[in-house]
């Protein structure tokens, strides 16, 4: 066994003719590994990498010696871990961290946590028969072997499991969105309540294409609940307030509400198997996912989804920047899935940076005096133009033989029952003969100071 490439190129270990196992071949890791620095992972950004399967350790080097800090190697048989800690010895590298153990105990006491979580669990739909389209076709709902559960106490024993496993993986600073129907989202929203978890909005998504009611016996159902929460009451959680309020489609620049309209899938956002058929019967939105992560995480945070499904969360992450880990037990499901991963690239745009949320540097009215901005002694004035103050030294304004702060001052010039408001939004200076807002002057500054 040997290392095709990195710090520890050519480096040579015999591994025993009695293991069953017997290391990957060099042809087979060059393969995976020029895939996985083409496509997937900046080995130079020192990623933590998780070998669950150590057997004997040749993938688990491979990664160690192309820059992967540090390196997880599960193992449970006793004479592998045994010559694992042989090789790890004679290596000497302490960023090479053997577990002992079974892969599925390891899986449950894993302790990384994830900045956000999104959930799309199984909706327990409890369909019944053959339901038939007005013209007689077949239509085919949710009625998947993963939706089946034996009673509500059965439901509800799920979702208590699954949810208290995300609270345990969930930052503190994290927060998590979960969907579901009428069917199954009360019973989500009280297991999660009774949990602990914080809830901070939930979100009407309003399908504007919704499937018809075709008996005409109940009203049309024409949206599910999203549930966003955080792990504590006082959680301090990711919220891109402004870039929410940019994205805002209906109403530009206005703060973005609860009630969302998306469209069911269809067409060519909806996957299909081999024979055509959609692929899943409860696939999401991309648009939808992409204002979540958006709007609840930051570039380079990683992404949880315990249900994956046709791994919209995690396209939706990839395109944003975002790091991602999928969960999906169905085979196709995740066959089809990581070929629509592998067409995603990046779109470094406003909103996956959330550009309209960061912060302008602080600058103070000292500063643009000593800059040349405004001159001591100049004269400010209100929007209509009438002459109110004179700029002291400090940044203050002499007003009516008081000097004050521009934002005190506004107010009292103003008359307002406020007793501060922001100076910059009221004050004007004269500038060419014409009166120019002391906003638009800080904003000149501002712009000459990243330059």
């Amino acid at each position: 066994m040997r290392v095709v490439a990195g710090k520890y190129k050519g480096k040579r270990w015999d591994v025993p003719h009695t293991f069953k196992a017997r290391p990957t071949t060099d042809f087979a890791k060059e393969g995976l590994f020029n895939i996985l620095a083409n496509r997937y992972i900046d080995f130079g950004s020192q990623p933590v990498a998780l070998d669950l399967f150590g057997g004997t350790g040749s993938i688990s080097l491979e990664m160690l010696s192309r820059g992967c800090e540090p390196v997880f190697t599960v193992e449970k048989d006793f004479r592998h871990m045994q010559y694992l800690r042989r090789v790890q010895t004679d290596l000497g590298d302490k960023n090479w961290r053997l577990v002992q153990g079974d892969v599925e105990k390891f899986l449950k006491g894993h302790t990384q946590q994830f900045d956000l979580i999104f959930a799309d669990p199984p909706y327990w739909m409890r369909t019944e028969g053959v339901l038939h389209r007005v013209e007689g076709t077949e239509f085919h709902g949710c009625d998947d072997s993963w939706d089946k559960f034996a009673s509500l106490e059965d439901y509800e024993s799920f979702t208590l499991q699954w949810l208290t496993e995300c609270r345990r993986l969930l930052k503190p600073s994290g927060s998590i969105w979960v969907i579901g129907s009428m069917q199954c989202i009360y019973t989500i929203g009280a297991a999660m309540q009774k949990l602990g978890y914080w809830f901070i909005n939930d979100i009407i998504w309003h399908k504007t294409n919704p499937t018809p009611n075709f008996m005409g016996t109940r009203l049309n159902n024409s949206h599910e609940t999203l549930i966003w929460a955080v792990k504590d009451k006082g959680a301090k959680f990711t919220f891109h307030y402004k870039t929410a309020k940019a994205m805002n489609s209906e109403s530009p620049g206005r703060q973005m509400g609860s009630v969302w309209r998306f469209p069911v899938c269809s067409g060519s956002e909806r996957l299909k198997d081999s024979e055509g058929r959609k692929l899943h019967t409860t696939q999401k939105p991309l648009a939808m996912l992409e204002r979540i992560i958006a709007i609840s995480s930051n570039i380079g945070d990683v992404v949880l989804d315990p249900f994956a499904g046709t791994m919209t969360t995690g396209a939706a992450a990839k395109k944003l920047g975002r790091k991602y880990i999928m969960i999906e037990r169905g085979e196709d499901y995740c066959r089809y899935g990581r070929a629509r991963l592998e067409g995603v690239e990046l779109e470094d745009s406003e909103f996956a940076r959330a550009d309209f949320d960061i912060k302008p540097p602080r600058v103070s009215m000292i500063e643009m005096i000593e800059a040349g901005y405004f001159t001591v002694g100049e004269k400010f004035f209100l929007k209509d133009g009438h002459e109110c103050a004179e700029l002291q030294p400090d940044g203050k304004l002499l007003y009516n033989g008081e000097i004050i702060d521009i934002h005190t001052c506004a107010a009292k010039a103003k008359n307002l029952r406020a007793k501060r408001v922001n100076g910059f939004d009221f004050w004007h200076v004269m500038r060419n003969n014409e009166l120019v807002s002391i906003r638009i002057i800080r904003e000149n500054y501002r712009s000459s100071l990243k330059s």
